[in-house]
């Protein structure tokens, strides 16, 4: 039994093995509206792509509208306009006798879908097409449950504006063939970029600037509350290299600041310690003297010093005439020896 052909074969597979691929298909299962909507969607691969699939399957396409029941047609039967290109003048009359009751039935449900294509229809059926590179299409499209998923389409090219870009994808919103798990896919699409080594947005619905914009159905109604976040406030590079400097300077206090080498440790200075020492002694030297002469005469102190004083003197002099007297007494004992 020949299986339905899926996405991938629909716009991967070139021209002439697609046509041969869907014929077998009809042979095999008769189902006229399937092979119908395979022929519209690849008429939208046309309308980008860099090879030539106009008019595709055009024979078994006229001949099922011509030939089959109205019974098989009925659920393809508002997809007919986009194939009226198709037919000669006489062909297309029988069309819409065989499809709708009178021309005011078809007129009203037909109405919407001419007037969306009316400017697409020379683009559906354009041929081959040229641009300055080839590029890959890439979209993303809601299925039936507002699921978004991802669609590309390779070696296509730009040459249209992005509202005729976006009614051409959604063409492929009126298609049942393609689903996954009895959803039916390609229902709206959202956005579309086309990339080379760099891809650009042609448009996005969802974006308030593109002309295309167009509020989502389900947030429509509802309140958007915005999340307010606290930041602990980090001290600034400024403050924080003042705070190291100002560390740095008190570190370096301890080294004299006339040092030649930058990065040599600082010499102290061994005069000013000195003296600090000294009159420290000093200071401890007075108070055990004050501390010691609590209740004593203060002149006391002076009086003792002053004999120190004299002793020194009179023990320096006696040295000076012992100094004198000494090379006798040496001369005496050497006489003796």
């Amino acid at each position: 039994m020949t299986k339905v052909l899926t996405q991938y074969q629909l716009f991967v597979t070139k021209r002439e093995n697609l046509e041969k691929k869907i014929e077998e298909f009809y042979n095999d299962t008769k189902q006229t509206a399937c092979v119908i909507q395979y022929a519209l969607a690849i008429m939208v691969k046309n309308a980008f792509s860099t090879q030539d699939f106009s008019y595709f399957a055009k024979e078994l396409v006229c001949s099922l509208f011509l030939t089959s029941s109205v019974e098989e047609l009925n659920s393809v039967r508002n997809l007919c306009v986009y194939f009226e290109d198709y037919f000669t003048e006489d062909e297309w009359v029988q069309v819409i006798d065989r499809l709708f009751e009178n021309q005011i039935e078809y007129a009203q449900l037909t109405e919407q879908t001419r007037l969306r294509i009316e400017k697409l229809r020379p683009i559906l059926n354009v041929g081959e097409q040229a641009g300055e590179k080839k590029l890959t299409l890439k979209a993303l499209f809601k299925d039936e449950s507002s699921k978004g998923h991802n669609w590309s389409l390779s070696n296509v090219v730009a040459l249209r504006s992005s509202q005729e870009h976006r009614a051409l994808l959604n063409i492929l919103g009126e298609l049942t063939i393609f689903q996954k798990e009895g959803t039916r896919r390609f229902t709206e699409v959202v956005w579309l970029d086309f990339s080379i080594d760099e891809r650009f947005r042609d448009f996005d619905i969802r974006n308030e600037e593109d002309p295309n914009y167009q509020p989502d159905k389900l947030e429509r109604g509802k309140t958007t509350q915005q999340k307010q976040k606290t930041d602990e406030k980090k001290p600034s590079e400024k403050g924080h290299s003042q705070q190291k400097k100002d560390f740095s300077q008190m570190t370096d206090s301890s080294f004299s600041e006339d040092s030649t080498d930058k990065g040599q440790p600082k010499k102290k200075d061994l005069s000013l310690s000195g003296t600090k020492l000294k009159r420290t002694k000093e200071e401890i030297l007075e108070e055990k003297r004050r501390i010691r002469g609590k209740g004593k005469n203060p002149d006391l102190f002076g009086e003792q010093a002053k004999k120190r004083e004299e002793k020194k003197k009179e023990q320096e002099l006696r040295k000076k005439l012992v100094g004198n007297n000494k090379p006798k007494k040496n001369r005496k004992r050497k006489k003796r020896k």
